[in-house]
């Protein structure tokens, strides 16, 4: 096949459709509708198709050895896709063949270039330690990733993430992303916190032992000074932009989040879970929110925490997409930090009625509600 650009698996123009697309448009929730309930929708969000690979005129690839073949020698240009920005480097291979390992690869042959993935799934493990009641218990998490989820999932990310003005409030629960390895992370948490006595009636403590693992087993990024505008990004390193919104697998991938990343990703464990929840908006920073029946405060010199924090409950809010729930706030990056409190700098705007404070940036500060 010729043509200066083939994109192996038309993952652009599959996955784009599908995720990216749905993300923009699905999500634009206004105060005026509720979302559905958990009863109500698919809990499966549509996985971008992987078509079968289509290689430039000569070329082919073999997946029992992972090897790319041509029928003359030619010069592989072959960058790594599954590495942080920072990292990325492209390898020239010269001759008929290369050489793969498992993973998600740009490569340019004879002037044509297209992206290929190779191998079926790769295994990520995390653990951290969880302040449960008076002590600290060890948690452990291993998942598996589907590559060419994976790959496909990155590609209409970094398309939507080029858009402009894409970074709204708004949008913020397009970022939120339930599959099969989402759920068997939330049933390997919810299983050790029951083994560890921990009761899924308390939907508290159930609720703080999921989002532990967004709190704690997933690491801030580095904050890294941009080349060109000398401004300094959390996004950088592994994205190589100043603003980039990560979904789920993709922060599972790298074990790297920040504010939203992470935010997102504790509402795909809530609502795997069966929990309601939404993503929080606030001046320059994004949190998260679960819907409790109840709440009871809790004793924050438990905590290490080095900033002052407050309850924090949607029913304050200046603004709520959905008023059904009762949603309790909760912060993921600054280490454990119970459900139900977010730093009172950020409350002054998210409670209050004055629109100097609630008008942020990128929208309304507040809590939208995850369909």
């Amino acid at each position: 096949m010729t043509g200066k650009v083939v994109l192996i698996a038309a993952i652009l123009a599959v996955a784009v459709a599908v995720s990216a697309v749905g993300m923009f448009l699905s999500n634009q929730h206004s105060d005026n509708v509720e979302p559905a309930g958990l009863d109500d929708v698919d809990p499966d969000v549509p996985v971008p198709v992987i078509p079968e690979p289509q290689y430039p005129e000569g070329i082919s690839f073999d997946p029992d050895t992972k090897t790319l073949s041509s029928e003359m020698p030619v010069t592989w240009q072959i960058t790594d896709e599954l590495v942080a920005y920072v990292d990325k480097h492209t390898e020239t291979v010269e001759g008929t063949q290369a050489v793969l390992d498992d993973g998600f690869y740009a490569v340019e042959v004879s002037g044509e270039a297209f992206s290929i993935v190779v191998g079926d799934t790769v295994t990520k493990s995390f653990s951290w330690d969880y302040l449960m009641d008076d002590g600290n218990v060890p948690l452990k998490v291993v998942c598996e990733i589907d590559l060419g989820e994976l790959a496909g999932i990155m590609k209409a990310n970094r398309a939507w993430n080029d858009g402009r003005n894409n970074n709204r409030f708004s949008n913020l629960t397009g970022m939120v992303y339930v599959n099969d390895t989402i759920r068997s992370v939330a049933d390997q948490i919810t299983k050790q916190y029951v083994e560890y006595g921990g009761s899924l009636e308390n939907e508290q403590s159930y609720a703080d032992a999921l989002v532990s693992f967004a709190q704690i087993a997933i690491e801030y990024p580095p904050w890294e000074t941009i080349p060109k505008t000398k401004t300094t990004s959390s996004d950088y390193h592994y994205w190589g932009v100043d603003e980039y919104w990560a979904n789920p697998l993709e922060t599972l991938y790298f074990g790297k989040g920040d504010c939203e990343d992470t935010s997102a990703l504790a509402c795909a464990l809530f609502k795997a879970a069966g929990f309601e929840c939404a993503m929080v908006g606030g001046p320059r920073h994004v949190m998260a929110a679960v819907a409790l029946d109840s709440f009871e405060e809790r004793d924050l010199s438990k905590y290490n925490l080095t900033r002052s924090f407050s309850v924090a409950v949607s029913t304050d809010a200046h603004r709520v997409t959905d008023n059904s729930h009762t949603f309790y706030g909760v912060e993921t990056i600054k280490g454990q930090t119970p459900v139900g409190y977010l730093m009172k700098g950020q409350l002054s705007h998210i409670n209050s009625n004055n629109s100097r404070d609630y008008n942020c940036e990128q929208g309304v500060a507040g809590y939208y509600a995850v369909a």
